[in-house]
């Protein structure tokens, strides 16, 4: 069996079939969704190792591999780093504008 964990999505099982590689597994549980952050797919081994695509750089022969048996290939989902630096500096004012009160 080969996992495909897509966030927001129902995670997908697949028969393992010779001469199938990640990249066919990926596609057809439905490919990465809107959200997904393609970059930072990884698979998990069953001897439980990690492979990224960031790992493999830009060759897409390595990371198109064909798949074994117990490989759970994750999507992540992409954060939207600009809000959480948004909100970070927000909160940051806020206890600043607090302290600077308190000392009135």
């Amino acid at each position: 069996m080969v996992s495909v964990f897509r966030l927001g999505v129902h995670r997908e099982l697949f028969h393992l079939q010779a001469g199938k590689t990640r990249a066919d597994y990926l596609s057809q549980a439905g490919g990465p969704t809107k959200s997904a952050d393609e970059g930072s797919i990884y698979v998990l081994r069953a001897d439980g190792s990690v492979k990224s695509k960031q790992q493999t750089g830009s060759s897409r022969r390595r990371w198109n591999a064909h798949a074994d048996a117990g490989h759970s290939i994750v999507v992540p989902e992409e954060l939207d780093r600009t809000t959480i630096t948004e909100r970070l500096r927000t909160s940051r004012r806020s206890s600043t504008s607090s302290a600077w009160a308190r000392r009135r």
